[in-house]
């Protein structure tokens, strides 16, 4: 008996080796690779790819945490038979499994290992959101939260939940009416008209220059962030349209003006995405919309946007300060929560803060007491979008 259990065992220790060697490789990143440049490179590169995707974007094992939804989106057209397309070479079944079980299993471990960007926040403005951002922007005393549906409220009773505040095609139609009718007004109001048309033709001023001069003021607050030459470039193309059409140079730029009521980026409180895989901070501009929206349920005002602009509204006693000054003209509107229409316990904070030391206005509030010290001034408003 003892004969036969060392026969067997050496039976054994004899073939283990071919075993183990018979085995396969665990998948690895260069065979994913591998995979995407014996099916997917022929499409996927050079200046113009297909779909505006380059195999190069994710030729790296970073991008596992920095291009994760990239990544994701890839194993998913793989799985579902769309990659590689009709008339291409068909990779194996076995391989594909491969290629997207690893996929799958890599962002997994990742996601484990450590902290991962979440996608960037988005939401839709709702009714009183956006009726109080066009009051604000347009500087005109009309309510349009009556000529909008009512949002419903998410689980938490709230209205201003993302997952609730959706953009039908219905409501889009009312957003295009109301931005009309928003324009409409502020073409008839004195104050309105001086806060917009901050510029207009003549004296040596073309009409493209002025449009120009009215959409570098206007877009940056409509958007509540800074804006490009592309941005500006864009709208000045809707304004040559309305010229052509033998529009006068004012009805032209109120149109013009109009579009930029119903874009994505002012109808909904987007944050720039992060793809550099790691937390950081969230962009000053964004923690001014979500501080303004948050207290106010409106856009940021100057001052807010001058202590972000500054790169200060990170310090915790400055946003202590724009918080302050918020909570007292929050007391003096007439908006009483910060998700409209919802109730929720609030205090007015104690403590005055001090402004100086930054870039403002003349006419910009002060408020008295000095900042903390060094010791005191840590970082906040960790962002993971």
């Amino acid at each position: 008996m003892t004969v036969g259990r060392s026969t067997r065992c050496l039976a054994t220790l004899i073939t283990l080796p071919a075993a183990l060697a018979a085995q396969p490789a665990r998948y690895s990143f260069d065979d994913a690779q591998a995979f995407l440049k014996g099916h997917c490179q022929i499409c996927h590169q050079g200046t113009v790819p297909a779909g505006g995707f380059d195999i190069h974007q994710i030729d790296s094992p970073s991008t596992i945490r920095s291009e994760a939804a990239r990544w994701n989106t890839l194993a998913l057209r793989v799985r579902n038979g769309e990659m590689p397309p009709k008339g291409a070479p068909v990779p194996p079944a076995g391989q594909r499994e491969q290629f997207t079980n690893w996929v799958t299993l890599s962002i997994r471990e990742a996601t484990c290992a450590g902290a991962m960007p979440s996608p960037a926040r988005i939401r839709r403005l709702n009714r009183d959101e956006y009726a109080a951002t066009i009051r604000d922007l347009l500087d005109i005393q009309v309510d349009l939260s009556s000529s909008l549906p009512a949002d419903g409220a998410g689980g938490e009773g709230f209205d201003n939940a993302g997952e609730t505040l959706f953009l039908s095609p219905l409501l889009s139609e009312k957003y295009m009416k109301a931005a009309k009718f928003a324009m409409d007004v502020a073409a008839k109001e004195y104050k309105s008209r001086e806060k917009i048309l901050v510029a207009r033709p003549g004296n040596g001023v073309s009409p493209e220059q002025a449009a120009r001069e009215i959409l570098k003021a206007f877009l940056p607050r409509a958007f509540r962030r800074p804006v490009t030459q592309e941005d500006i470039a864009e709208y000045l193309t809707l304004f040559r349209a309305a010229r052509k059409q033998s529009q006068e140079f004012e009805p032209a730029i109120l149109f013009t003006l109009q579009t930029v009521l119903v874009s994505p980026r002012f109808l909904f409180l987007a944050e720039p995405p992060n793809f550099s895989g790691d937390l950081r901070r969230i962009d000053p501009y964004s923690l001014a919309s979500r501080m303004s929206y948050f207290l106010l349920g409106s856009m940021p005002d100057e001052l807010l946007v001058d202590i972000a602009a500054a790169g200060k509204l990170h310090e915790p006693y400055r946003a202590c300060c724009a918080a302050s000054r918020h909570w007292s003209l929050r007391n003096a509107s007439s908006i009483s929560g910060c998700a409209s229409g919802s109730s929720i316990p609030t205090r007015r904070p104690t403590q005055s803060c001090s402004l100086r030391g930054l870039p403002m206005r003349s006419s910009a509030p002060t408020y008295g007491c000095s900042p903390p010290s060094s010791s005191t001034r840590s970082s906040s408003a960790i962002s993971r979008s």
